[in-house]
């Protein structure tokens, strides 16, 4: 488990930054909830970036030397001038900026407290991260709203967490080598935004249509939903048969209205998201060693995300004459499934079965 973050070292590489428009499943159970997951994806975008600890003179990147001056310190060394090391010191305050991740928390079953306590596990505290404006907790647990109310509410969101841009003088040209839009990348959690479906506040297509809007708003999504077998038994029952038959089963097997939701809005999340993370109790029971299973499987995005960088592929070539596949489509979703531990501590452990949790 990394010390800097308390991250498990088999879940990391799932807990990186995603893609830009990426959307991220989490599923959980009533008696195995996946808010743990939730809580190390908050603490892994909003880990200290490498270049701050450096500017700090701490950390791995502290005092290295670039070309004749130091990186960030703007004084210079050797051969070089201060004049060089301050440029170069912008420079990399400039891709810090761009690198720099705000989170939106917007949770419907947890309290700010709650969430407070989780994220600190993994030494990330956010009342230091609120004050310098790059996380923001939605509780809809005390302030329930509409869909419309929702989308206003996280654009306000947005709007918040992005920085003013710098006014520029009359005149004055960019000479930055990089320019973006959006330097900040915020990313938009939701916990459990399905309860809103049991609640009959809204249909399957509606919430899932007001979520397709919120993500074009940020650079990704992960959301959290039930999945429980008595929710989701609508979709299976329709998936194991076809043509008259499933017509006869409609006949002979009652479906509740929520199941019926809770499993569309499912299965849609499922064919948008890259990935689908999922934890589930032991089938044999409840064991003092094991807390449960947790599967990470590629969702219907990722197909999307293959498709655009075969299409980008013959578009953008280098000196050598090969293309743009994989540059900034992250890496590929690789399937897996572990043992999960969670302690009374809060502490998280992810591992092999036959290995010692």
């Amino acid at each position: 488990m990394t010390g800097r973050t308390r991250l498990p070292p088999a879940l990391e590489p799932y807990l990186r930054l995603p893609p830009e428009t990426s959307l991220i499943l989490l599923t959980g159970t009533l008696g195995c909830a996946v808010h743990w997951v939730t809580a190390r994806f908050v603490g892994s975008f909003l880990a200290p970036l490498r270049g701050a600890e450096s500017a700090a003179g701490v950390g791995p990147g502290a005092g290295v030397r670039s070309g004749a001056g130091v990186r960030g310190s703007g004084y210079g060394f050797g051969d070089g001038d201060g004049k060089r090391g301050e440029e170069e010191g912008q420079e990399g305050q400039e891709e810090e900026e761009e690198q720099e991740t705000a989170v939106i928390l917007a949770s419907w079953l947890r309290g700010e407290k709650f969430w407070a306590t989780e994220i600190r596990r993994t030494c990330v505290h956010t009342p230091k991260l609120t004050t310098a404006n790059r996380y923001l907790h939605l509780d809809f647990l005390r302030n329930p709203c509409s869909l419309a109310d929702l989308e206003s509410t996280v654009s306000q969101a947005v709007t918040k967490l992005s920085p003013p841009e710098a006014p520029r003088a009359p005149g004055q040209k960019n000479t930055s080598k990089k320019k973006k839009k959006k330097k900040r990348k915020i990313v938009l959690i939701l916990d459990n935004p399905d309860l809103l479906l049991a609640l009959t506040a809204c249909s399957a297509q509606d919430l899932y249509t007001t979520l397709l809007r919120l993500r074009s708003q940020t650079y990704a999504m992960v959301v959290s939903c039930a999945g429980d077998a008595p929710l989701l038994g609508a979709a299976a029952a329709a998936a194991a048969v076809s043509g008259d038959a499933a017509s006869a089963l409609q006949t002979t097997t009652t479906t509740t209205p929520l199941e019926a939701e809770s499993a569309g809005f499912v299965v849609q999340m499922v064919y948008a998201a890259r990935f689908v993370i999922g934890v589930r109790g032991l089938e044999t029971g409840s064991a003092r060693d094991v807390s449960g299973v947790l599967r990470v499987t590629r969702g219907g995005g990722v197909h999307d995300d293959q498709k655009e960088e075969e299409e980008e592929e013959g578009e953008e070539e280098d000196e050598w004459g090969r293309g743009s596949r994989g540059k900034g489509k992250g890496e590929e979703v690789k399937e897996m499934e572990a043992l999960f531990l969670v302690g009374r501590d809060g502490g998280a452990r992810v591992f092999e079965r036959g290995a010692v949790g």
